[in-house]
């Protein structure tokens, strides 16, 4: 790829910075060079290097790039082309998850995980207002993967808190032990429908939370590239 004559338009930067050295997150020079060259591409151009599959090619669109472009798409509303790249960006997210299909016992456990990765990655990458997304054009292999772990613990806990639930212990045959009592933390269908009243009051954004901690998402976190629900609500944890 070679950068067109004339190109006006400039690159924007990375917002969001490292919190050991406050130093601004920074594209690899690779993506840096290849956005160079496609940033006025019209559409069709750009689709037509979708088509290129090969990683090894020359050209080749870095995950990287095609964040930038999608988010730049997103900010001018072009509907198009925000499909078009998602679409392809979406293909090699399910690509990455490949990875976790070891930990679940059907296919259908594992779509609904990587479903649920998809939506917490679209709320990142559409949400242009803020810097979410970033780590995104640096390393977006690992900005998914870091994702998708925190939305596996998330797994990793209500498997527990099921267990919790539907699972007492089993008294033993040994008729000594008749008078043990079953221990589960089961709650009355009245109690229930007195929480399920409650929680409906609640205002949205505080549902919102309590459904991230219960998925497993941390209030805040010292490894800087793990999502948490303070950095998605871009308040302290405090106030979370």
């Amino acid at each position: 790829m070679t950068t067109r004559e004339g190109n006006s338009i400039g690159r924007k930067p990375l917002n969001k910075r490292k919190k050991e050295t406050g130093e601004l997150y920074a594209r690899r020079p690779e993506v840096e060079l290849q956005l160079e060259s496609v940033i006025e591409f019209d559409p069709k151009e750009v689709f037509a290097l979708l088509e290129n599959k090969n990683k090894s090619s020359e050209h080749y669109l870095f995950d990287e790039t095609i964040v930038y472009l999608l988010r730049e798409a997103r900010r001018r509303q072009d509907d198009l082309t925000v499909e078009t790249l998602y679409l392809e960006l979406n293909r090699r997210i399910w690509k990455l998850l490949k990875k976790f299909y070891k930990n679940f016992q059907s296919p259908a456990d594992f779509e609904d995980f990587g479903q649920r990765v998809e939506m917490a990655l679209i709320k990142k990458l559409f949400d242009i207002e803020s810097d979410s997304a970033d780590y995104g054009q640096v390393n977006f292999g690992d900005f998914v993967v870091t994702l998708a772990k925190v939305v596996w613990r998330g797994n990793l806990t209500k498997l527990k808190k099921e267990q919790e639930i539907f699972h007492a212990e089993r008294p033993g045959d040994d008729e000594n032990k008749s008078e043990r009592q079953f221990k589960t933390t089961e709650i009355s269908a009245e109690s229930k429908l007195i929480l399920r009243e409650g929680i409906s009051k609640l205002p949205p954004h505080i549902r919102d939370v309590a459904v991230l901690i219960l998925d497993g998402w941390q209030v805040e976190s010292k490894n800087e590239n793990e999502p948490t629900i303070s950095k998605y609500y871009n308040v302290s944890s405090r106030t979370i």
